[in-house]
């Protein structure tokens, strides 16, 4: 009797340590116990639109820092609260009212900088993290701590065997110079506010975008933002979401997809360029499986958990310096 009386409670022991362990989330199981790599709290402040795509990027952060056992707090830009090392996310609009406490250490992570920026504000930090690379040497030219860190890419190996040629993907709010080069090809179109045929070979397949839409296709063409894109060598949401769900986006070149993917994604300089490389794509198969293999092996190098270790290197770096 005895015995049963035992077991019994080893079961509802084990029942109780389940429950507690569904309670909990995996980040606070990862923070239990995972040493914390960091020898301080993160306090890290969004400053921006909770409803943006920055916020729930900022959220993927704090998620995997969490899951490397930082002992993380996430904050918007109503309840911001600080520690001793307090990392601030914004978009370019940067706040000139923010307190920041000299003592701690503070770290700004921004898409880039305007060339009409008041520097002064950014000397306050202790480093100006951003995902341009001119942004990142102008900072360093007028000596601001400063380092690079894009949007991560957490890639999938996609091995669809595609069954037409390309897609394009982008709203009607604009004239597009992808479709305007591709406009003697038979492209599927992807986005809002077209009309139901573009050029009489170009018919809208969904106004209402998944990424599973492109399973079929060997190539997505995607346009950029002149001003932001190319000129900022920033890529855009589209482009990661492409490349993260393991297709291949066919773009205009940009130094900032090249800084992290060198040749791999193929981008085209000019209309020549574009006429060679897109029927070079469209008729090589086994061109296109490598392609994918390539972004995926290298996009490993980019993917959350190397951005959070980034991250860390960063804290860390600065926590000896204050120590020295």
């Amino acid at each position: 009797m005895k015995k049963d009386y035992k077991i019994a409670i080893c079961y509802i022991c084990l029942i109780v340590i389940c429950l507690l362990m569904f309670a909990f989330s995996n980040d606070m199981i990862n923070s239990l116990f995972k040493k914390n790599p960091l020898e301080d709290n993160l306090y890290v402040n969004f400053l921006g639109n909770k409803n943006s795509n920055s916020y729930r990027k900022a959220h993927k952060l704090v998620k995997h820092l969490r899951q490397k056992g930082v002992k993380t707090y996430f904050n918007t830009k109503d309840n911001s609260k600080t520690g001793n090392i307090n990392l601030y996310i914004a978009n370019t609009d940067l706040d000139t009212d923010i307190g920041l406490d000299s003592n701690a250490i503070n770290i700004l992570w921004i898409p880039y900088i305007s060339p009409n920026e008041d520097y002064s504000l950014f000397r306050k930090f202790d480093v100006v993290i951003v995902k341009s690379i001119p942004s990142y040497s102008h900072l360093k030219a007028i000596n601001v701590r400063t380092a690079y860190i894009p949007d991560a890419f957490d890639v999938k190996l996609n091995n669809y065997k595609y069954k037409k040629d390309s897609a394009y993907w982008g709203d009607n709010t604009r004239q597009s110079l992808a479709l305007n080069l591709a406009k003697d090809k038979k492209i599927d179109i992807f986005g809002k506010k077209w009309h139901r045929t573009i050029y009489h070979r170009k018919v809208v397949k969904n106004d209402n975008v998944k990424l599973s839409d492109f399973k079929d296709y060997a190539i997505v063409l995607v346009d950029q933002d002149d001003r932001d894109d190319i000129a900022k060598e920033l890529v855009n949401d589209n482009i990661i979401e492409l490349i993260s769900a393991g297709f291949v986006p066919f773009i205009r070149y940009n130094e900032g997809i090249k800084a992290i993917f060198k040749n791999t994604v193929p981008m085209y300089y000019n209309p020549e360029d574009f006429h060679n490389k897109y029927e070079n794509l469209i008729n090589n198969k086994n061109k296109i499986l490598n392609i994918r293999e390539n972004i995926y092996n290298i996009a490993k190098k980019w993917d959350s958990s190397s951005q959070a270790d980034k991250f860390i290197e960063i804290f860390s770096i600065m926590q000896k310096k204050r120590i020295k």
